[in-house]
């Protein structure tokens, strides 16, 4: 990783193993990034944006999957509002630019890019995060609400305390009720990589959740239902299966959250 202060407005963390592709964007972002620092690694940015938020994210394509990306799934359960991504790269088809899109990306663009455009969507990503307010987002399922700010779950009114990587799970699992998630896919949004875990790890964290939010009753309105070799979804009773709400979020960062088995 490197660093070079030039200039006006805010930071940028750019992921890449190409020095020329490092060097045409820090030129596109000169004027607009007052910091800019290069990665090589996914996990190495991870750690710095949880110490370091930067205002925006830069991706090379060949770096990372979008579906396997550790940061992205972190961001869907650790901020109110994430910092924007643009994706650079070279797609073959454009099934392959609407996957960035649904994994969270702000913007894709594709290689060898117009360093003019580049400054200009940083420059419309950059704005709505810094002239935002902040909201606390809220979501209600059946009986359950939870408040994200707080690390609390509400049942009926009364609140539950859960530690971050309780909720951080809860919030996942209750925002797309229904949708199966591999143990890999929850171990990424709570500790960022898959490898920090054990299977065992991840069942004691369901347990817990479980137990401390009543959901070991079968016949609840809501359970967590554990889908045998590959991982545990969120079930409601079929009179509740309408009774979701999300406040501050959209549909579409709804969806984000989920993928299928």
């Amino acid at each position: 990783m490197y660093a070079n202060a030039s200039g006006k407005h805010g930071s940028a963390f750019l992921l890449t193993q190409d020095a020329r592709l490092a060097s045409q964007v820090n030129a596109s972002l000169a004027l607009l990034a007052q910091s800019f620092a290069v990665f090589s690694d996914e996990l190495e940015l991870l750690r710095s944006l949880r110490h370091s938020p930067c205002e925006l994210l830069v991706f090379d394509a060949t770096c990372v999957a979008s579906d396997d990306s550790s940061l992205l799934a972190w961001q869907r359960c650790h901020s109110g509002h994430p910092t924007p991504l643009i994706v650079l790269g070279r797609f073959d088809c454009p099934n392959d630019i609407l996957a960035w899109y649904r994994a969270g990306a702000h913007d894709v663009l594709a290689l060898p890019f117009n360093p003019h455009e580049l400054h200009v969507r940083a420059a419309l990503a950059i704005s709505p995060v810094a002239q935002a307010c902040p909201e606390t987002q809220q979501l209600s399922v059946g009986p359950y609400q939870l408040i994200r700010d707080e690390n609390t779950v509400y049942l009926d009114g009364k609140p539950i305390v859960l530690t971050a990587r309780e909720f951080s799970i809860a919030w996942l699992l209750f925002s797309s009720p229904g949708v199966c998630f591999r143990r890999c896919q929850l171990a990424k949004a709570v500790w960022g990589s898959h490898t920090a875990f054990t299977d065992r790890t991840m069942e004691q964290h369901i347990y817990k959740l479980r137990k401390k939010l009543q959901l070991c009753n079968h016949s609840g309105a809501v359970r967590i239902r554990t889908v045998y070799s590959h991982g545990y979804k969120l079930e409601l009773a079929l009179h509740d299966a309408d009774a979701v709400t999300l406040s501050g979020l959209t549909p579409q960062n709804a969806a984000s959250h989920a993928a299928a088995c």
